[in-house]
């Protein structure tokens, strides 16, 4: 069966033109040739301190002609008072005006741009919400897994990345409704391509952040789909209050997760997850409450009936979901000089391709969503 594996060998390293521990300045940059079948994406999330949540990512989706790729601009935006915005913005621009040393996308009024220290990230209000975001660093960039690669379907076959900057100081403005206001936090960034299908790639995975008072935490929990042998990869990094990672941890990572009754539904949500990873003599639990959620996109109920994305997912039998939620997490970190715990903000992703075949096979970390339980 073809399967998948997390690129974390010296000769993948070597292959990939990395080093490890370190970062170049040009990963940031657009890192393949647009393409039929390719995307890339440079996303941004954030916090404020008002209660202001943002979710905004720039892509680049496929070739639009001679030179010229498709883009979409995509912003999830909850106010303090609990209102949830979402604006999708297709657009065309120049692959040369796309940066490959350093983060350019300007993409018509909207862009991004910047290093793997300072972001300057811009949507317009011009037909809808907007917000002008700066974001600074305040960790070392993280490569998963040493690469932040993995093989699809063999070491050259297909693949998927990601970098990341998993905590960073964000200020800027908001502007909803036609009302600007300031805004002040912190947040994350990262760096994701591809050249697969994600649906037809994908069982479903969980991400998150955490950020305490000194450490800041990322995890992953990635499941492919059958056609890779639904083969899961959970990750764990820490890093301290320098922002040096001083645990990347590459599999055998425990994840459990306690649910309760959704009173409006009646179906199962999740209540409590504990993701553990033991890493030499170190030991580090992410604990994470339940949360408030900012997103809850049923995928297939948001296509449009009869259009081509509704028939795919149809022809596949699948019901695509996303969730992202914000809520209180205890990180613990256990080594031969005692033990530390933080508490602190955590922001983690749910999504779930919704694939039926695979049912009792592959256990998620999460009940399906309340609308979509059978």
């Amino acid at each position: 069966m073809t399967r998948a594996r997390l690129l974390t060998a010296p000769e993948d390293l070597a292959r990939l033109g990395l080093r490890p521990g370190e970062t170049e300045p040009w990963e940031v940059g657009r890192r393949q040739e647009v393409a039929e079948g390719r995307s890339e994406l440079w996303h941004v999330e954030a916090g404020t301190d008002d209660g202001t949540a943002v979710a905004v990512a720039f892509c680049l989706v496929g070739p639009a002609g001679e030179g010229r790729a498709a883009t979409l601009v995509n912003l999830f935006l909850t106010t303090p008072d609990g209102r949830r915005h979402q604006r999708a913005v297709p657009g065309v621009v120049d692959v040369a005006d796309v940066g490959t040393t350093r983060c350019e996308l300007p993409f018509g009024p909207h862009r991004t741009s910047g290093d793997l220290r300072h972001l300057d990230v811009e949507v317009a209000p011009d037909d809808g919400p907007g917000l002008h975001l700066v974001c600074e660093a305040l960790v070392r960039p993280y490569r998963p897994g040493g690469t932040g690669h993995v093989a699809l379907g063999g070491d050259g076959e297909h693949h998927f990345a990601v970098q990341a900057v998993a905590r960073c100081r964000v200020s800027g403005t908001v502007t909803v409704d036609g009302r600007t206001w300031d805004v002040a936090g912190q947040g994350y960034s990262d760096h994701q391509w591809t050249d697969v299908d994600l649906v037809g790639s994908w069982h479903h995975w969980l991400w998150g952040r955490f950020h305490g008072e000194r450490l800041t935490a990322m995890v992953f929990d990635l499941v492919t789909s059958d056609r890779y042998g639904l083969t899961r990869m959970p990750l764990l990094g820490v890093m301290d209050s320098t922002g040096a990672v001083v645990v990347d941890r590459r599999g055998a990572v425990e994840s459990t997760v306690e649910t309760e009754r959704d009173p409006e539904s009646g179906g199962e949500r999740p209540a409590r997850a504990r993701h553990v990873a033991r890493d030499g003599g170190r030991v580090v639990e992410l604990v994470v409450e339940r949360g408030h959620p900012l997103v809850e996109l049923d995928a297939h109920a948001a296509t449009e009936p009869g259009g081509e994305q509704r028939a795919r997912y149809d022809e596949l039998g699948v019901r695509p979901s996303y969730e992202r939620y914000r809520a209180r997490g205890a990180l613990t970190l256990t080594d031969a000089s005692g033990t530390t715990t933080e508490q602190g903000q955590v922001v983690y992703e749910l999504n779930d391709v919704g694939w039926p075949e695979s049912e009792g096979r592959v256990p998620r970390p999460w009940p399906r969503h309340p609308r979509e339980a059978s």
